[in-house]
């Protein structure tokens, strides 16, 4: 297919927001780089994307105000992938604390997004921060910051990672009803231009995650964690686009 579209739903007299890039600023972020067992990236990772090793990547956002919203946050869980020519991580889950993250998400980004409280504390020994739904903790992490700032903008050598680049890689299913088999597998790009990082020092972090009513995690089996780190930064948010669509049957 030589042309892509992409689906809009929300009319043009009552856009989401009123520009196609906005900026994020004052965004904290405790990352933590998994490993899972051999076969589930593969497993959670849609066609026509290829997951590049068996590595998850767990992210924690804080991010402030803008477009006079109040700051959010969220927690992503990504793998690092590829597409055709392209590099990116594909987010195969996302909680949010707003409706407006809700639907940038899915409107824009074709990201699995669903709603989630949140708690973050921060001090100077550390942050801890969960997420929880229908008044069921999911997810739980305690970071302690190190005796000295190691910098890292970069994981770890010994582990291998590869390079997965800034974009993110989604994947949007098409089908006649949402009871069908999908028919068209459509693959959206976001990049994340001018990209500014202020810190990215080395933490010590753990991971906690247990299912909920409506939300099960047993598919990622044991999350090795492997390293971790503490961020600062700001980016611009560009508007998605689709890059390809393929026939699934």
């Amino acid at each position: 297919m030589s042309d892509y579209l992409t689906a809009i739903t929300l009319p043009a007299w009552s856009p989401l927001f009123p520009y196609s890039m906005i900026r994020f600023e004052d965004c904290t972020r405790v990352v933590m780089l998994g490993r899972l067992k051999p076969g589930v990236t593969k497993s959670i990772t849609p066609f026509p994307l290829e997951p590049m090793g068996d590595f998850i990547l767990i992210s924690w956002l804080r991010m402030g105000a803008v477009l006079g919203l109040p700051p959010r946050n969220n927690i992503s869980f990504s793998i690092p992938c590829k597409y055709e020519n392209e590099i990116g991580k594909y987010c195969t889950l996302e909680y949010t604390s707003t409706g407006f993250g809700l639907a940038a998400g899915r409107e824009l980004g074709g990201w699995p997004k669903k709603d989630g409280v949140f708690k973050w504390e921060e001090t100077e020994e550390g942050v801890t921060v969960e997420v929880s739904r229908y008044g069921h903790v999911l997810a739980r992490t305690k970071a302690s910051f190190q005796a000295s700032d190691v910098d890292a903008r970069k994981w770890p050598e010994e582990f291998n990672v590869p390079e997965y680049g800034s974009c993110n890689l989604q994947v949007r299913h098409l089908a006649k009803t949402v009871a069908d088999e999908p028919e068209l597998a459509e693959v959206v790009k976001t990049d994340y231009p001018n990209f500014e990082s202020s810190v990215s020092i080395a933490i010590d972090s753990t991971f906690e995650l247990s299912n909920g009513p409506l939300d099960e995690f047993n598919i990622l089996g044991d999350i090795d964690i492997l390293s971790a780190r503490y961020e600062k930064s700001s980016f611009d948010f560009d508007i998605s686009r689709s890059i390809g669509v393929h026939k699934l049957r």
